[in-house]
């Protein structure tokens, strides 16, 4: 009950407050942001990042073979991590743009590559794995469809992409309340698209892709499978290639 009532009034003050009321004029710098995104619990699983876990070794427990998996923006490695101990992962490589959150990744065998901001580079960089994993990354990036491509083409199998609802009841109410929906931590420039679910599949079939599968995470549940774009607060993409 008293976690209950808490996130009833975390909720709540989301539609009128803001993460900070001092701005600096600076680029993100993602050493500061992981640590202030996770803070004591870097390196260790949350809530959100083993719902979307789950949801990937779904798909993998039908595998008859062990699969080698990339995590594109992987953080403190934590995700991989889970799924290599649930089995059937033959390889796990997690690339970021941060060395502090790699630190972490590393102590969890996970096997990094450190890379910098520019697009094609962490193209050129991202191994050729069965799977490429684009946990809360795409949100990111202005080329977006460019990427989500060269990651297709990186993987054997497929991939796994998922991003905030900008369509969840607490950002449309946060809309009727005059503000935009809050999806930064330190500074607004963070994320640079933004997906509700009717977008979300008007985006793949533009893209020419027929053949995926979508879920939500977190949210209200129950609601979040039965009215999935209102009740949803996290969008999960599985798209196979081919």
């Amino acid at each position: 009950m008293k976690e209950f009532l808490y996130n009833i009034k975390k909720e709540f003050l989301y539609l009128f407050t803001y993460p900070t009321n001092q701005l600096k004029i600076f680029s993100v710098d993602y050493d500061a942001y992981w640590e202030d995104k996770r803070g004591e619990h870097l390196g260790k699983l949350s809530r959100w990042q083993r719902q979307r876990a789950d949801l990937v070794f779904s798909y993998l427990n039908k595998q008859h073979n062990p699969v080698s998996l990339s995590d594109v923006g992987c953080g403190d490695g934590s995700v991989l991590a889970y799924l290599k101990e649930k089995g059937g992962v033959s390889r796990i490589v997690g690339v970021d743009v941060s060395s502090s959150a790699l630190v972490k990744a590393r102590a969890q065998g996970v096997e990094t590559i450190l890379i910098g901001k520019e697009l094609q580079e962490g193209i050129a960089v991202v191994p050729e794995t069965d799977y490429v994993l684009l946990l809360e990354v795409l949100e990111h990036m202005p080329d977006a469809e460019q990427f989500l491509k060269a990651m297709l083409d990186k993987s054997k199998k497929g991939v796994f992409f998922s991003f905030p609802n900008t369509g969840y009841v607490l950002h449309r109410l946060r809309l009727l309340m005059g503000r935009f929906p809050l999806q930064w931590r330190i500074h607004p420039s963070e994320h640079l698209r933004f997906w509700t679910y009717a977008d979300l599949k008007w985006w793949l079939k533009a893209l020419g892709y027929t053949q995926y599968s979508i879920h939500t995470y977190e949210g209200v549940p129950v609601l979040n499978r039965v009215w999935p774009s209102l009740f949803g607060r996290g969008l999960f993409v599985y798209l196979p290639k081919d």
